[in-house]
């Protein structure tokens, strides 16, 4: 799971020991960090919708 969250393995490690619960939990000692990824990952998908709409009316001007 934290893999497919796009984290690297370095940060993995670091995580791993935060499981509780024999893996069913996560201790909160991680909630500021993930916070700020999904803060990075939205401004990610907000630059990738801005180029999409940018490509998008290029494209259209190649269609007239």
């Amino acid at each position: 799971m934290l893999l497919d969250g796009g984290l690297p393995l370095a940060v993995v490690a670091k995580i791993m020991p935060c499981f509780t619960d024999q893996g069913g939990a996560l201790d909160a000692c991680v909630k500021g960090y993930l916070r700020d990824r999904l803060g990075t990952v939205d401004e990610r998908i907000a630059a990738l919708g801005q180029q999409r709409r940018t490509l998008q009316a290029i494209h259209e001007l190649v269609d007239g």
